[in-house]
């Protein structure tokens, strides 16, 4: 892979050098916080809905943020609130195109169905499938990351249907994905005001975007009618066709503060991702206690013994 090569081009609104690296597609002046988009072929055009989410909470706001979420829910160890130890914290100031747009998806497919048919001994269960369709419409306001080549952990957590909460069962075979959430999304418009650089701490760092406008807008419809499928695909027992039609109202430029935090338990690490506008959790890993582990394999072992249980009664009253 080629390294990136640094360049500079002059600010228009206050004539300061903006030094940006090669593949950079939205440059944010770092005087006067105007950006630019490069849209290809010498043409460069202003970023007129550029916005920021401010960093307001502090360390003791997260910190009792992080507390309260370690002691709540399930499948978390009853100390972790006590015994988690914090290695630290990055800032970090990403930018998202934020595309405001509506959904509208049509899909078809069966539902599988089962019917007893025969009286007595000679009864039995056949299956069958029943034709199903229907439709719904979302609105939305989807992130899309204005970088390439890099993963930052738990940012996928700020559209909908990702994992916000991430449970480490530590290979135990009976998890089923219990403790894990999905997200129900954050909203990076609510609460978000014309950027102003001078608003941004100084010792978090802002970065430019590398995908323009056009290129987001993509990314969201693809990302939108893959979401959307997956909706639909929960309806019904087999999904057989489904279309997703996007009408886009608007495209914004975000820029969003987040500190990842690390923590350990037991000697195993986790992370957590905070959102620096609101305080609150964007995506966490924690571990599963022991207790919970007991108590699932108590749950599984109860249900087998009783399916069982019935299969030898079945067997026995047929046999009278």
């Amino acid at each position: 892979m080629t390294d990136a090569v640094r360049q500079q081009l002059q600010c228009k609104s206050c004539g300061a050098p903006v030094d940006y690296l090669s593949g950079e597609a939205t440059l944010t002046c770092g005087y006067c916080g105007s950006t630019v988009m490069l849209a290809g072929m010498g043409n460069i055009v202003a970023v007129e809905k550029h916005f920021c989410l401010v960093p307001k909470a502090d360390e003791n706001v997260m910190t009792a943020t992080i507390k309260k979420w370690m002691g709540e829910g399930f499948f978390k160890p009853k100390d972790l609130p006590e015994r988690a130890a914090f290695q630290g914290r990055d800032g970090i100031v990403l930018p998202f195109w934020v595309v405001a747009c509506r959904s509208f998806t049509q899909w078809s497919g069966q539902n599988r169905r089962t019917r007893t048919v025969g009286f007595g001994k000679n009864s039995r269960t056949e299956t069958y499938w029943e034709p199903a369709s229907g439709n719904f419409e979302n609105t939305h306001n989807w992130s899309v990351y204005a970088r390439r080549g890099e993963e930052w952990f738990g940012i996928d957590a700020l559209n909908p249907g990702a994992l916000k909460t991430a449970a480490d069962w530590g290979g135990f075979f009976l998890s089923f994905g219990l403790g894990n959430e999905n997200s129900t999304g954050v909203n990076l418009l609510q609460g978000a005001t014309k950027f102003n650089v001078k608003e941004i701490p100084e010792k978090m760092s802002i970065k430019n975007g590398q995908i323009n406008q056009q290129q987001a807008e993509e990314e969201a419809r693809g990302q939108l009618v893959r979401y959307n499928r997956a909706i639909a695909d929960g309806r019904v027992s087999t999904l057989t066709d489904c279309d997703t039609q996007i009408s886009i109202d608007g495209t914004h430029l975000v820029h969003l503060p987040l500190w990842i935090w690390q923590y350990t338990y037991e000697g195993k690490n986790y992370r957590l991702l905070v959102n620096g506008f609101t305080g609150q959790i964007v995506k966490g890993e924690h571990p599963v206690g022991k207790y919970d582990k007991l108590v699932v394999l108590i749950a599984v072992l109860a249900v087998v013994g009783g399916i069982v249980a019935f299969i030898l009664y079945m067997i026995l009253s047929h046999r009278q």
